[in-house]
């Protein structure tokens, strides 16, 4: 069975190192693919390397479709099932690969919500979208925050400027991201996020950054 690989997805998943795939592989091939392949489309979006380990030995295996509307509940289920702030794993990820995932979710559950929900009203205006996106921020921050890594506001808002520098690089070189991931890349992380900041500023994405550092520190008792 031939299924699908969507590189955005892989960059949530993660890479295993190569002790962590030979572990997995062994037990693989004493126990079998204990574990469905969960795909959405066709597409993997948790099983990755079981996946590989399975048709390289000819293993079979068990696949288990999921339903979602758009890429996006996709996403936001990848997010939310392999990826939760206070779970045995995510202590052990990279801070690089940390930040990626709390920018990226940021960005999917801003999306999702500004096409499910976000009705504008006569008279909105800018502030309307400034204090949504505050809010959400804020909400994130505490979502992440814990005993191992202290996260505020503004680690949040670097965060998105981070996943969107990621994403740029990855469409040019995605070796690179793995390298970025893995603290084995020459790109500081400051320099991975001017790179974001110039793609949001290139493609008119808007994060209220100069309200944050000017009002919002002054000011959150109104959000």
């Amino acid at each position: 069975m031939n299924l699908k690989i969507n590189e955005s997805f892989n960059r949530l998943l993660g890479k295993l190192s190569d002790e962590e795939l030979r572990e997995l592989e062994a037990s693989i091939l004493e126990e079998g693919v204990r574990d469905p392949i969960v795909t959405w489309q066709g597409t993997i979006i948790d099983g990755y390397n079981r996946y590989r380990i399975a048709t390289k030995h000819g293993l079979t295996f068990v696949v288990e479709e999921m339903e979602f509307e758009t890429e996006l509940h996709a996403l936001q289920w990848i997010i939310s099932n392999h990826f939760k702030p206070r779970s045995h794993m995510h202590r052990f990820l990279s801070e690089e690969r940390r930040s990626y995932l709390r920018g990226k979710q940021y960005r999917v559950e801003e999306e999702l919500y500004r096409h499910e929900k976000f009705v504008p009203l006569p008279n909105s205006t800018p502030l309307d979208n400034i204090r949504f996106a505050m809010r959400h921020v804020s909400r994130l921050a505490v979502e992440h925050d814990s005993y191992w890594y202290r996260i505020s506001e503004f680690n949040i808002l670097n965060d998105i400027k981070f996943s969107y520098g990621v994403d740029a690089i990855a469409m040019d070189n995605p070796e690179e991201v793995q390298r970025i991931f893995e603290c084995e890349s020459k790109l500081s992380r400051n320099q991975v996020q001017n790179i974001g900041g110039a793609f949001m500023e290139k493609n008119g994405v808007s994060i209220p950054f100069s309200f944050w550092k000017n009002c919002c520190v002054h000011n959150q008792k109104s959000w």
